[in-house]
């Protein structure tokens, strides 16, 4: 596999270890001259606002304990869990209905229509909605993959089916394809038909569609791969990273066999037929005639039938049910994923085919959620967290696109080694004051093109009220009892103007719960 690349922050920033005891952000804010500048106030709130716990465990936060314990709605928690961030309408919504009626809700997407969100998608990023033919080999990819890019980011903030795009995330980070190399506009047609279309189906069915769509085959080098000599690439991603993981079993003799039955799996040039180009094409003159077997598998002799053959197979390895289970409770419940549960998970998998709502009905469980630690925001999510509340005013993303997600190290599709972006506290660690700035930013209005809180919502606010209206948008109204005195402190130690407002807001945003979710 190829190298991991280090850690994408050259900032280093001070963190507080559990049980130190600091000032909150309100009290540093209102200990600073007025001569007091920006750098200088983001400074200071690098070097106390959260903390993280362990090398890669979940959530401890000095001075206010864990914030799952702050946190007693259970479908609170859900919607925490299953989106990407709680909004004041998404808590009222999953209330009102109840847990498991909100989680399958949740887990039917069929069911929620969105024509004005699609709407919008298409007549703001066109090539969304671009066919193969028109994506393949053109010279201004780049604008494909930003269309790819903002389209993403404007789902998950806008779109009302957010475990769908909750899990479109995750399989994207389990399939990584860099778009650099893998071609923005190949990417498109991944995504768009078919990982979300399949993000809450089946595993074995997602499988075989990413594996043989022409942004894989050309990220891991398999339009390379001919006859006797194939390029194993491919191959060994797919066993360690794709199926059986690393724990598989699988020997270097398994890997070459594997790239052996899947020579030939190509991409149409356009040369053969314009009408084809950028789409799958199956070229027998390069596969590799002969015996091959798979981890024990004997696969039937054939031409593409070969590596259809040995992928269901793959599909449905105990090996496999074991790393995708491990991989969604790592992802929804905890760092330190519950070999139990996790077994349990595996269970169902083979039992149902692979069936991805099964599983999640395990993993998201009402004493599963009721149980589960607190995990750290990655930067995306975080991004998209702050959009969300208050329901921000998109008119433009290339700020936050080209700016602020590159600042804090998570821009979608653009991490180049094939195993993803990492879920894990140690790797994010660095970027306290990256993720300080963007909410200062935030609430300040200061991501061009996104109009935080429109401005007729400040009007005639008491202090009690503004409290209110944070508490609701940012922390489902379970903010914890040391942010929301600090916030209050804050909001009733002057006069409220706008600029107190968002200041309140900015503490809001950089405040320990805000965080994790």
């Amino acid at each position: 596999m190829a190298k991991q690349l280090k850690n994408h922050s050259s900032v280093s920033s001070p963190l507080i270890r559990s049980g130190t005891k600091s000032k909150s952000l309100a009290d540093h804010l209102d200990e600073l001259p007025p001569s007091a500048t920006r750098r200088t106030l983001l400074s200071n709130w690098a070097g106390f606002a959260f903390t993280f716990a362990g090398q890669g465990g979940d959530a401890g936060i000095a001075g206010s304990g864990d914030p799952w314990q702050n946190w007693t709605s259970l479908t609170n928690k859900l919607v925490r869990r299953i989106t990407f961030g709680i909004t004041a309408q998404e808590s009222k919504r999953a209330a009102q209905i109840g847990f498991l009626a909100y989680l399958e809700e949740q887990l039917n997407p069929g069911a929620i229509h969105e024509q004005a969100l699609e709407s919008t998608i298409v007549k703001r990023w066109p090539r969304t909605t671009w066919q193969p033919p028109q994506l393949y080999g053109i010279n201004d990819d780049w604008i494909s993959t930003d269309h790819l890019v903002q389209s993403t980011v404007f789902r998950a903030v806008k779109s009302r089916k957010q475990l769908q795009e909750k899990m479109v995330e995750l399989w994207c980070d389990h399939f990584n394809m860099w778009a650099d190399k893998a071609w923005g506009g190949q990417l498109i047609t991944c995504v768009r038909d078919v990982i979300r279309p399949n993000a809450l189906t089946n595993f074995p069915t997602l499988l075989r569609g990413v594996l043989g769509h022409p942004s894989m085959l050309i990220y891991l080098d398999n339009v390379y791969n001919y006859g006797d000599f194939p390029n194993i690439n491919f191959a060994r991603e797919i066993l360690e990273l794709h199926t059986v993981s690393v724990t598989g079993g699988y020997t270097t003799t398994d890997i070459k066999n594997l790239a052996r039955a899947l020579t030939g799996w190509s991409v149409d040039d356009g040369s053969v037929s314009q009408a084809n180009k950028g789409r799958f094409q199956y070229r027998s003159y390069y596969h590799s005639v002969g015996q091959k077997s798979v981890m024990g598998h004997a696969i039937p002799m054939g031409q593409q039938s070969e590596g259809e053959d040995i992928i269901a197979w793959l599909g449905m390895h105990p090996k496999t049910a074991e790393f995708i289970a491990k991989k969604l409770v790592a992802r929804f419940v905890s760092h330190t994923p519950d070999p139990t549960l996790v077994q349990q998970v595996a269970n169902v998998y083979l039992s149902t085919g692979g069936d991805i709502k099964s599983m999640l009905r395990v993993v998201l469980s009402p004493l599963v959620i009721q149980s589960a630690p607190a995990k750290l925001k990655r930067p995306f999510h975080l991004a998209v967290s702050g959009l969300r509340t208050n329901e921000s005013h998109i008119h433009d993303m290339g700020f936050l696109r080209w700016f602020y997600l590159p600042y804090m190290g998570q821009v979608p599709f653009n991490w180049e080694p094939p195993d993803g972006y990492p879920d894990r506290i140690d790797y994010w660690a660095a970027s306290t004051l990256q993720r300080l700035q963007f909410g200062y930013g935030l609430a300040n209005n200061e991501v061009w093109g996104i109009d935080y809180q429109p401005k007729d919502r400040w009007d005639s606010l008491t202090a009690d009220q503004a409290l209110t209206m944070i508490n609701n948008g940012l922390f489902g109204g379970e903010a914890s009892n040391q942010d929301r005195t600090s916030i209050n402190n804050f909001l009733v130690s002057r006069p409220l103007t706008e600029v107190r407002l968002r200041a309140a807001y900015a503490i809001a945003l950089a405040s320990p719960s805000f965080q994790y979710y």
